[in-house]
């Protein structure tokens, strides 16, 4: 799930000594927990987060805020894509080159 809820038993769906990754759902002692976990924290289920230009990067968020309530986590430039690249672009010229354009340009 999440290293913030990682100790707390309340959530918990299975224990790593008896977690079976190829059969999850059946190993697991609590499969109720472990399917709203999959299900629920699935950005495919917030139509804001479906149609946003950033779902590919952010992957809609924190899934744990999503369960637990929280509300999405979206990125600060979430509205502002322009504003984001020109200020990647920027921070981009202002970085010292890497060793390997430094050798491209010694060819």
């Amino acid at each position: 799930m999440c290293w913030d809820i990682v100790d707390k038993p309340q959530f918990a769906f299975g224990s790593a000594r008896d977690w079976n990754p190829s059969d999850p759902v059946y190993s697991s002692s609590n499969p109720d927990k472990l399917t709203c976990f999959i299900n629920e924290s699935a950005p495919q289920h917030h139509g804001e987060c479906t149609e946003c230009v950033w779902l590919p990067l952010c992957a809609g968020g924190c899934p744990n805020s999503r369960l637990l309530g929280n509300g999405r986590s979206c990125l600060p430039y979430k509205d502002r894509p322009e504003e984001y690249v020109l200020a990647r672009w920027q921070a981009e010229q202002t970085q010292p080159r890497t060793s390997e354009s430094k050798i491209r340009t010694e060819e």
